[in-house]
């Protein structure tokens, strides 16, 4: 009679355990599919929204949040200005400040298509990861890598040259304040909203040494009508490995004193028109 009682006993135990392991299993693979079903579904709105992202609004609804992807009205005008005002001679210098309240305060511009849609070039942006390292930015700390109370007038229309500097779009109070006592340097002449525009004073140009006329679009450069005593020229764009030129000639990385990154150095014979562009191979 008892070995009949430990036997149900047993059998109960081992039903017991069964499902404890079943449950478990069970328990696990809802997690996975959850969190499989969540990264998908994450991936997808990222996706849609960066393609909508500054063209129309966009909603989405995540665990009963809902976020805006619209881009502020101050947007808008500052493109319409930059197309009207500016040319592309020069770059933009384009302050950032995603830190603390400013980053929630608004939502960050995107540099990339405002340069697209203005066929202008732009340095700095919203986030600090920049092709090679490159560090020629505008915030409250540093203007151009140099920082604000390490600045000389001197040192920074070195940096203007050199990175073929022609307008300033800043927005924090402290940087436009300072930017306002560089009176020999750069001149205020436009307001957006919260956002002041500069213009620098100087003379616009891609070329350190030599003459050329330089154009561009998408992962390349037109150097036209050029003309240099010493056959080679030193344009004011970052050298890459992947670069190639056509008709084919010597292209070269020249650092110059006080910087991180290299620059084009164009060994262009007689040539008169040559393109750069990135071949994605080295």
């Amino acid at each position: 009679f008892i070995l009949l009682l430990i036997i149900p006993a047993s059998v109960s135990l081992i039903s017991l355990q069964e499902k404890k392991i079943l449950r478990k299993k069970y328990i696990s693979s809802v997690i996975i599919l959850f969190l499989l079903f969540l990264v998908v579904f994450v991936r997808f709105s990222s996706a849609k929204i960066s393609k909508r992202v500054y063209f129309n609004n966009y909603y989405f609804k995540l665990l009963g949040s809902k976020f805006y992807t619209s881009p502020p009205e101050d947007y808008a005008s500052i493109l319409d200005w930059i197309k009207t005002n500016t040319t592309n001679k020069a770059r933009i210098l384009f302050e950032h400040n995603l830190t603390g309240k400013q980053l929630f305060e608004k939502p960050s511009y995107s540099y990339g298509l405002m340069a697209l849609k203005s066929h202008r070039q732009f340095l700095g942006g919203p986030h600090k990861h920049g092709t090679m390292k490159n560090t020629q930015w505008l915030n409250s700390f540093r203007i151009m890598d140099i920082p604000w109370f390490k600045l000389s007038d001197e040192h920074l229309k070195r940096k203007f040259e050199e990175y073929n500097v022609g307008w300033i779009i800043a927005r924090s109070p402290f940087v436009i304040q300072n930017l306002l006592k560089k009176v020999t340097l750069v001149e205020a002449v436009h307001k957006v909203k919260k956002f002041r525009i500069f213009k620098v004073k100087r003379d616009f140009s891609f070329i350190i040494n030599g003459i050329a006329d330089v154009s561009f679009t998408i992962n390349k450069l037109m150097v036209k009508n050029i003309a240099s005593d010493q056959g080679e020229i030193i344009l004011k764009y970052h050298y890459i490995p992947t670069l190639k030129t056509q008709p084919s000639a010597e292209i070269k990385p020249l650092l110059l004193p006080g910087h991180k990154v290299p620059f084009i150095q164009l060994k262009v014979g007689t040539l008169k028109n040559i393109t750069i562009y990135n071949s994605y191979k080295k």
